[in-house]
């Protein structure tokens, strides 16, 4: 196990130490997840579903890698923390191969850089 491997399980140890519980265990089990009353009810129908690829931008306490300044989240006309790929074609469901998605490179650098002996 890499020394970041071991550093995240240790953080994670510490976290549930401190609430008292596992992740997995921390969400209430129950039976019924609607309480329906008596009366007219409307239920919105969905399509099927569609397979996207989103990159988190916004700040996050897990990323140590900041690629826009936090100050840009904040205010009326702040970006979003969530982003398509640009590499995805979401009509299609599969990947463009173009390899056009910057985010996608920074991630891969990233990625072989902290996973390198």
């Amino acid at each position: 196990m890499s020394t970041l491997q071991e550093r995240m399980k240790r953080e994670q140890e510490r976290r549930e130490a401190e609430r008292g519980t596992k992740l997995t265990g921390s969400f209430p089990k129950t039976d019924n997840w609607f309480k329906w009353e008596k009366g007219e009810h409307t239920i919105r129908l969905v399509g099927d579903f569609i397979i996207t690829h989103n990159h988190w931008i916004g700040p996050s306490a897990f990323n140590s890698l900041k690629l826009y300044d936090e100050k840009l989240f904040v205010g009326d006309d702040k970006m979003p923390y969530q982003i398509n790929c640009s590499n995805w074609d979401i009509e299609e469901e599969k990947d463009h191969k173009n390899g056009e998605c910057v985010i996608c490179k920074i991630r891969k650098i990233a990625g072989d850089i902290l996973y390198s002996e």
